[in-house]
């Protein structure tokens, strides 16, 4: 029997994702704080799940449709986890945590309005 050694990657969250993982939070909390901290523990599994499967995400469509394919998502509930993986070192940035039923584009237009 053969036996497989699966690589692991280094994975952070950027400023920016902790303050969406804070809004989305907050966001919850006011209207059940049981919901809130379900949907935060949600999202930590399937971000630390990058760690093992960093390319299980698929790349976000949006940007693919501008040749830009370096940016993978994973869907956790109704958010999508916006990252990006480095294989020298083995490292997933998560990026972004995004509702997943808004708009990307004008999401990220208005965060880069922002600056």
């Amino acid at each position: 029997m053969q036996s497989y050694q699966v690589q692991s990657y280094k994975v952070s969250v950027s400023k920016l994702a902790e303050f969406d993982l804070l809004e989305i939070y907050h966001y919850y909390n006011e209207l059940n704080p049981r919901v809130a901290n379900s949907i935060l523990d949600t999202l930590e599994i399937k971000a630390e799940s990058l760690a093992s499967f960093p390319y299980r995400g698929k790349v976000v469509p949006e940007l693919l449709e501008y040749d830009i394919d370096k940016y993978r998502q994973l869907i956790a509930g109704n958010h999508r986890i916006i990252y990006r993986v480095t294989d020298n070192p083995n490292s997933v940035i998560i990026l972004a945590v995004v509702d997943s039923r808004k708009d990307l584009e004008e999401w990220l237009l208005a965060r880069l309005n922002a600056f």
